[in-house]
């Protein structure tokens, strides 16, 4: 769902600028929203919520999630709507660390190296539907209603996560947060890890924002072929 949401968006811009009566570059920036809450976020609050249980934490993050596509639904304005992918992003952020460790730390040593792969292939396959659904949706059923499936489908998994996973607590020791919060920070002091985070974020950005200015030219190439039609 993760893969699918950040990819679904970018190829709704053109639709929501012409809803709106916005600019795409304009409407470009609830990508950039989402991309900045993440990063920026990601750090402190997976070192925050480290002694939380993991059915909690990604209840929490899937919830916030759920709320801010609602939110988007509704969106009469850019603000509006660069917020709801801010508390998205926000949302991404405390999930997806949590989904990862638990991914890795559940699977017996000799399945740990499948069961990461299969995870990242399951992302990429969100990511691969997302772009022509988003495509799709956006040219003939309204890009709320993208948002409204994006709703429903990370509710569902929200759901099913409080269904299977154990309610046990991981830990206990609330200090272990801040320790792990103050950590998560000190990280950045580290060069291949900055300079890793900081070349993803550049492909991120490249991979990203070429759709809306691609899926904008293709959809006046496509109304120009029927006008001649």
């Amino acid at each position: 769902m993760m893969g699918a949401d950040m990819f679904v968006v970018p190829m709704l811009i053109p639709a929501m600028a012409a809803t709106l009566g916005s600019s795409i570059s304009q409407t470009a920036f609830i990508v950039s929203a989402f991309g900045i809450a993440y990063a920026g976020s990601c750090p402190l609050l997976a070192g925050l919520v480290h002694a939380w249980p993991s059915r909690t934490v990604i209840g929490v993050g899937l919830g916030i999630v759920v709320i801010a596509c609602t939110t988007a639904i509704f969106a009469n304005s850019i603000a509006m709507l660069v917020a709801a992918r801010t508390a998205s992003g926000v949302g991404a952020a405390i999930v997806n660390p949590v989904v990862w460790s638990r991914l890795h730390t559940t699977a017996a040593g000799y399945a740990r190296g499948p069961v990461m792969l299969g995870g990242t292939a399951v992302s990429a396959a969100g990511q691969v539907v997302g772009i022509p659904l988003g495509t799709l949706v956006a040219a003939h059923s309204g890009w709320q209603l993208a948002f409204g499936a994006l709703a429903v489908g990370f509710a569902a998994v929200g759901i099913g996560t409080r269904i299977t996973m154990s309610r046990y607590v991981e830990f206990a020791d609330s200090q272990r947060s801040h320790t792990a919060a103050i950590g998560a920070l000190r990280l950045w002091r580290t060069p291949t890890f900055t300079l890793a985070i900081t070349s993803n974020i550049a492909t991120q950005a490249a991979r990203l924002g070429t759709f809306p200015n691609f899926s904008s030219k293709w959809r006046t190439r496509c109304s120009r072929l029927r006008g001649g039609a």
